[in-house]
């Protein structure tokens, strides 16, 4: 069991209300106290634009304890050396396990849009010789799967993180996008994506939402 953070509300961190399917496109990220709605809101309709319009078999969300900045987005490059790096050879941001709150795998059928819990599905995220992270594509250990990570904790730290990998063309669009408290919760930082496209998707998941 996670103990919640100093400040957090006394819950623990791991549980969060059951949710086996998130319909057509519609996936509410999070119900944890720890997160605050506002942020919930705006991460949740720019993942449903992603399946929207990406449309991936499958999505797999990774809550991660604390904070993080944008040195985690396209962390093969950043190794490798390259500005861009083909989808083949993207690898996984190399969290440590202790970091991860929770995971969770939806897939579809071919022929449906409506993502369903996968129970049972292996984590990303290994403990392991810092060298193997280079081995970790996603195209090999996730293939056709939309990657969301998020922070946990936003109700306390008053601030949170979404990054996305959309497998889109044989490659993956990777981006972060962090966000501060307001009314409306207001981008800090877009890498890999721009507030105009962030928008977009908002929009076209918040369609959905609607429909």
């Amino acid at each position: 069991m996670v103990r919640a953070r100093r400040g957090w509300p006394a819950t623990d961190l791991h549980v969060v209300r059951p949710q086996t399917s998130i319909g057509a496109y519609l996936i509410i990220i999070s119900e944890s106290d720890a997160d605050a709605a506002g942020f919930i809101e705006r991460i949740s309709a720019a993942v449903d634009g992603v399946l929207r319009l990406h449309r991936p078999q499958a999505c797999h969300i990774v809550v991660i304890r604390d904070y993080f900045d944008s040195k985690w987005l396209g962390f093969s490059g950043k190794v490798l050396g390259a500005v861009g790096v083909h989808g083949t050879l993207t690898t996984l941001p190399p969290f440590h396990p202790h970091r991860v709150v929770t995971e969770r795998h939806f897939a579809r059928p071919s022929d449906s849009q409506e993502y369903s819990l996968v129970p049972g599905s292996a984590s990303l995220h290994v403990e392991q010789p810092s060298a193997s992270n280079l081995t970790r594509r996603v195209a090999a250990l996730a293939p056709g799967t939309a990657l969301v990570w998020y922070s946990a904790g936003s109700s306390v730290e008053n601030r949170g993180v979404l990054m996305v990998y959309a497998p889109a063309q044989g490659a993956y669009w990777k981006w972060y996008v962090a966000l501060a408290a307001g009314q409306p919760w207001r981008l800090t930082r877009c890498s890999g994506i721009s507030r105009a496209e962030f928008a977009g998707l908002e929009q076209a998941g918040s369609s959905a939402a609607e429909a």
